[in-house]
Formats: structure tokens, C-alpha cells, sequence
């Protein structure tokens, strides 16, 4: 189950997509101030994971799901996740427009190696979490996930304001073909055997809050168009960021096809499916670069919270 909007070619499996969201709370990390070019330390106590197993990760084990998992239970989990994908995830959220660089000299490894990561929630952070939707439960990890980013890879980061050419999404003449439906109930129990029931009671179905991807489109039930703006501009083939101006700020229905290699026009596809125009713009983003990083020590067995 993953709620990192990605985009996948998978032309025989049916693999699910979990809309999540982003976070922009500096936390323990080693941080700048915007527009300053220097890394300074954020060196304060925070929020940490009681425990955290990071491995690299290992695509034949079976996963039918990469990204990241939150559920009723106290873990936090990462599938398949580069430490660039993993900065986003522990600093941004719609519908703040924000991007992830890497400065000059800075090993690939950071985008081309990928992680598994198993962390626990401390029992404090827990009250009333089955009641919490996964926004909130990610308004309460990040800061954490900030934490280990900064213990484990001792992560450095410097924030710089940036005008960069965009796109910005927005309805056509006519209005956007998606439909509007309730948001997903909030899953009691674990999530994952949560979902293997509903499969089976809803075998051709899309299970809420996700986007599930064929070889041909992707169909997407009760989702947000901000959360999954990566996922419309991945199947649009987009060489640009893409901002949500839609407007359109409930959960939805919508199918996204996938433009073959022969189709010349796939953003032109992308906007005629969901009824929408990509307009080009240039903004002025927020971008977080990565100024350097270490590969973790990979042991294999639960690791101590960061130092507070």
C-alpha cells in the first residue's frame, strides 16, 4: 500500500497507488534559511522514532507496493524509496509548491540507490490515532522522519527561492471530467488486511484513496487532484513541474490514460481525458537542495532513536 504518487509501467499487474501528502516543517535536519547559500545547523530536540531498521531495498521480495505506508499500527514504512523521494516526503505538502535538487558533486546514489525503511512510533504519538486521517498522521511523522534523514544519512540541506518554468493545471472550457465522491473512511484494524478484504468483496474494483495502474491508464477513486498531481504529470510525459490551479479541492473519481510511444501529443491526451489545460508559467519555487549525504549502515537490525 503506498501513498507516493510515482509513475509505474506496468503493462501485466495491477499495481495500487496510495495519495498522500507533503509536509513543510523544518525539523532536526541541518537546514538553511531561504535565499541565504549556506547550510546552518537546526540543532534541536524534536520528535524521533523509538526505533528504525533502514535496508536497501530488494525488489524481488515479493512487494506489490513501494512509496510509503501509514496504518493503524505504530510502524511507519518505506518501499523502494530514494533518499531524494524521501526529503520530499519529509518536506512538502499541497498545496505548497516546492522541489528537490541536488547541488553540485553530490554521488547519484542519492537518486539511483533505494530504501526500505521499518520505524516505530513512540506510544505517546499514538492517542487516538485510529481516528486520524493520513494527512494528520503525517503532520505528526514527518518531523520525525526529518530526524532519522538527518541522524542516519546525516542529511544537510539548503532552502532557495527559485522562478522556474512550470505548468499549471486548470479546468477546460466546460468544466473537468472527474467525479466528485466521499472521502475515504479512515481504516480500523490493519490497513493491509483491510484492503485484502475489500479486494475480495470488490474484485474489479479500486479500492478508495488509491490509483491503480494498468498498462493501459490509471483509474483513480476518491483521491485528491492536488495529491496526485505526480501521477497526472507522469502519464502526460511532463518535462516540468505541474501546480495544481484546478480549484478542485474534494475527493475524486478519474481515469488517466497511458499515451503509447506512437502518440506525439501525450500531454494533449492527459488534458482531453480529465478535461483539464496545462498552462505554461514560470513561478517563483521553493527548492530544497541537497548539499551532502551518507549511505546508512544497512545492519539489519533496529537502530536507537536520533540523539536528542
Amino acid at each position: 500500500m503506498c501513498r507516493l504518487s510515482m509513475r509505474v509501467s506496468c503493462p501485466v499487474r495491477k499495481v495500487w497507488l496510495w495519495m498522500g501528502a507533503f509536509i513543510l516543517f523544518p525539523g532536526a535536519l541541518l537546514i538553511a534559511q531561504s535565499g541565504s547559500g549556506d547550510t546552518t545547523s537546526a540543532d534541536q530536540a524534536g520528535p524521533a522514532f523509538e526505533v528504525a531498521t533502514i535496508r536497501q531495498a530488494n525488489r524481488g521480495d515479493g512487494r506489490h507496493w513501494f512509496g510509503t505506508k501509514l496504518d493503524n499500527s505504530d510502524r511507519f514504512q518505506t518501499s523502494a524509496m530514494s533518499l531524494t523521494g524521501l526529503v520530499y516526503e519529509a518536506y512538502m505538502i499541497p498545496p505548497a509548491q516546492n522541489k528537490v535538487e541536488i547541488d553540485h558533486g553530490v554521488p547519484d546514489w542519492v537518486n539511483s540507490v533505494e530504501y526500505d525503511i521499518t520505524a516505530k512510533i513512540e506510544n505517546s504519538y499514538m492517542k487516538d490515532w485510529d481516528r486520524l486521517s493520513y494527512e494528520q498522521r503525517m503532520n505528526v511523522i514527518r518531523p520525525m522522519l526529518q530526524a532519522l534523514l538527518a541522524e542516519r544519512f546525516h542529511l544537510r540541506l539548503r532552502t532557495e527561492d527559485r522562478m522556474t518554468p512550470v505548468y499549471v493545471l486548470v479546468q477546460a472550457k466546460g468544466g473537468a471530467h472527474v467525479k466528485e465522491v466521499s472521502a475515504p473512511e479512515p481504516v480500523k484494524g490493519d490497513e493491509e488486511e483491510a484492503q485484502k478484504r475489500w479486494a475480495d468483496e470488490h474484485p474489479n474494483g479500486v479500492y478508495p484513496g488509491v490509483i491503480m495502474c494498468t498498462g493501459e491508464k490509471c483509474i483513480a477513486h476518491a483521491v485528491k487532484i492536488s495529491t496526485s498531481i505526480g501521477q497526472i504529470s507522469a502519464n502526460a510525459h511532463s518535462d516540468r513541474m505541474v501546480i495544481d490551479e484546478t480549484g478542485l479541492k474534494g475527493y475524486y473519481d478519474f481515469s488517466i490514460p497511458y499515451p503509447d510511444k506512437a502518440d506525439e501529443f501525450p500531454m494533449h491526451t492527459v488534458e482531453e481525458a480529465l478535461g483539464m489545460k496545462f498552462e505554461s508559467r514560470s513561478v517563483p519555487i521553493q527548492t530544497y537542495v541537497i548539499v551532502s549525504a551518507e549511505k546508512p549502515a544497512m545492519d539489519g537490525v533496529d537502530n536507537p532513536p536520533p540523539t536528542r
